[in-house]
């Protein structure tokens, strides 16, 4: 492992907030990019050679219930990210991880960039392209400034071609969403669902809601009908 990432996850896990319980002691981390340092048997014949730098896919399947085989393999039931169960994590000097995970870093990547890739940029993917469908020229709220995944989802939803508003209680982070891609900036409260569909001319074609509670009546009312 030469870069790993800090994820909410992780704070979870230290809370006692996990979906899968584990006896401690146990290695935390989600993310990772390295060096391939070698194989166990039954090596793939298309996996990267040992030496090769790598980023880490770090969510494993069964690949054998119903929801794996309906295509949609993040709803099975036994889904995993690294330091889930029995998987250890990545702030580690090495991580053990099945062969089809690891895939060729970009060159145009540190090691620190492409870590980064795992958890955040595939949640925001997923969100923005997989389950909203969203297509050039559409639009999208994303609550809550500042967070990786928001930070992520920003990014991705800009060069895609969409229209990105962003919300926050921050000021500042509002100036830093709109440095990184965002067209537009909305301070959260009271009227601003109203300035949203101004924006929007009457409603976002999806909205990216990852705070909760204390934004969820914006997200809805923000939304065009039939949006998701």
């Amino acid at each position: 492992v030469h870069a790993a990432t800090l994820n909410r996850h992780d704070y979870f896990t230290l809370q006692g907030v996990v979906g899968y319980p584990f006896e401690p002691p146990r290695i935390l981390g989600c993310d990772a990019a390295g060096v391939v340092d070698r194989y166990g048997p039954d090596r793939p014949p298309d996996s990267p050679d040992p030496g090769t730098p790598v980023t880490v896919y770090p969510v494993t399947f069964c690949g054998a219930c119903a929801r794996c085989g309906a295509g949609d393999p993040m709803l099975c039931a036994r889904f995993t990210l690294l330091s889930d169960g029995d998987r250890e994590g990545s702030f580690g000097d090495y991580l053990v991880v099945p062969a089809h995970c690891v895939l060729p870093k970009p060159e145009t990547l540190s090691f620190a960039e492409a870590a980064a890739l795992g958890t955040t940029y595939l949640t925001a993917y997923r969100m923005l392209f997989v389950k909203a469908a969203l297509t050039p020229g559409q639009s999208v709220l994303i609550q809550g400034a500042g967070g990786g995944l928001v930070t992520a989802a920003i990014a991705l939803a800009r060069e895609a071609g969409l229209t990105v508003i962003v919300s926050s209680r921050s000021a500042e982070r509002l100036e830093t969403a709109q440095r990184i891609g965002a067209q537009h900036g909305v301070l959260a409260g009271r009227d601003a669902a109203k300035k949203i569909l101004a924006l929007s001319g009457g409603g976002v074609d999806a909205v990216i809601e990852s705070v909760g509670e204390a934004t969820w009546a914006t997200s809805l009312r923000a939304l065009r009908q039939g949006g998701i």
